[in-house]
């Protein structure tokens, strides 16, 4: 049976380390969980609301946030490392009716010092295969298999890391929203890091490693 964690059973003062202990558990778990997205709130459908856009155009418009990103996680600015989804795929329509929010998603290889990166108007788990086939085009003796392995190990060689960009300073978003959506990296210290105002990160391995494969809500 799943063990089931709550603050309820450490309220006795006495065992304070105790209470702090499941604290972080609590935390950890809620974490997790939130990035899971029920279809039946508000922010799925908000976060999956479609409306039209010319992607193509907007890429432009997006370059100095996508720059910023690419270069906070040193993923080189070319066809060998970056995936843009293209939401028109063939179609003659200036917009098509597309994912309303923006997101992005990297890997990063700790073991060369090289990060991918795949961008668009979309789910964040197709970005995430779009850059494994990436990494495996680059690296001949590399699965998916051994990427998604190399991301749960102890001292991964693969870190993921997704989340939300915006060029109108997230209009499109209600904060409340924001605020169940962001979970940022934090520092030695334990303490949030800020990215610039365009994008934000919703989530990484680094939150849970065993959620990678699909279980932390990367299919949102």
């Amino acid at each position: 049976m799943e063990k089931k964690f709550s603050l309820e059973n450490a309220t006795n003062p006495e065992n304070n380390y105790r209470t702090q202990i499941l604290s972080i558990i609590n935390a950890l778990e809620r974490r997790i969980r939130v990035t899971t997205i029920p279809s039946n709130t508000e922010l799925f459908a908000t976060v999956h609301k479609k409306k039209l856009v010319d992607a193509r155009k907007e890429v432009v418009e997006f370059e100095p946030i996508r720059r910023d990103i690419c270069e906070a996680f040193a993923v080189p600015s070319d066809s060998e490392h970056t995936f843009m989804f293209d939401a028109h795929r063939g179609s003659f329509d200036s917009s098509v009716k597309q994912r309303a929010i923006r997101c992005f998603s990297v890997v990063f290889d700790a073991l060369k010092h090289e990060g991918y990166y795949g961008e668009g108007r979309t789910i964040h788990n197709l970005l995430l295969n779009k850059i494994i086939e990436l990494i495996t085009a680059r690296n001949v003796d590399m699965t998916e298999e051994a990427v998604y392995e190399g991301m749960e190990t102890d001292t991964p060689r693969f870190i993921f890391v997704k989340g939300f960009m915006s060029a109108n300073d997230f209009r499109e978003l209600d904060d409340k929203y924001r605020q169940e959506q962001e979970h940022p990296l934090v520092d030695d210290h334990g303490q949030k890091i800020e990215t610039a105002k365009g994008w934000f990160i919703s989530g990484s391995s680094l939150e849970d490693l065993k959620t990678i494969k699909g279980e932390s809500g990367l299919t949102s």
